[in-house]
């Protein structure tokens, strides 16, 4: 598998605090204007499927983010697949912009948080949201994130929620900033909003912790 990087930290968003074995897949098919991560297009080493389970099975935890993990949905199948056949506790989230559909992997629970991209991305429309893939992480019970710059972009999380019919509960706002100050600055006013849209709020803890930081 392309790897950009594998770390041991805390979850920092969604599931916050949740201690976790992070492994992050290289590349993506999208290009976000705000996107902290960028070095994963192009950093990034081969690694075998064994040696990346031999590590992950000793966490309670295994966060596979990017990039986009699904870019190699094939070998992510086979990455969770083994991991859970080693360890069966394992709790397995999976972090994706929602525009791939997974390869199928079985009756294993997968936490899905998907991270839907908006017109504050400055991706197109048309590559950002592919409506059959996104019908298909809600049928299956996703958490879905979004990035808010401004509290203008409160109207197109609405308009995106009520279009796919996914829960209130399902939905995470989430300030856009890359450094503790910019977190700050925004995080009130955003949570206002979610408490009166009925949305939850997820801070990105990472961020308030350590800044602008890799491997955290």
């Amino acid at each position: 598998m392309k790897v950009c990087e594998t770390f041991v930290g805390f979850q920092g968003e969604i599931n916050v605090g949740r201690f976790a074995f992070f492994i992050r897949l290289a590349k993506c098919n999208l290009n976000c204007t705000w996107c902290d991560s960028k070095y994963a297009q192009e950093e990034y080493v081969d690694i075998n499927i064994d040696d990346l389970v031999s590590q992950a099975i000793h966490f309670p935890r295994v966060v596979i983010t990017g990039g986009e993990p699904f870019l190699q949905k094939d070998d992510v199948a086979k990455l969770v697949k083994k991991i859970k056949t080693k360890n069966p506790d394992i709790v397995i989230e999976i972090e994706t912009n929602g525009t791939i559909k997974p390869v199928a992997i079985g009756s294993f629970d997968i936490i899905f948080n998907v991270s839907l991209k908006m017109k504050n991305s400055l991706n197109e429309y048309e590559h950002r949201i592919i409506p059959d893939v996104i019908n298909w992480f809600n049928e299956v019970g996703a958490n879905f994130k979004f990035v808010v710059a401004e509290e203008d972009d409160i109207d197109e999380v609405s308009m995106l929620v009520k279009s796919f019919g996914i829960k209130k509960s399902h939905v995470f706002l989430m300030p856009e900033g890359k450094t503790k100050e910019e977190q700050f600055q925004r995080m009130e006013g955003i949570m206002e909003q979610a408490k009166i849209y009925g949305y939850n709020f997820s801070p990105r803890f990472h961020v308030l912790m350590f800044g602008n930081k890799r491997g955290v």
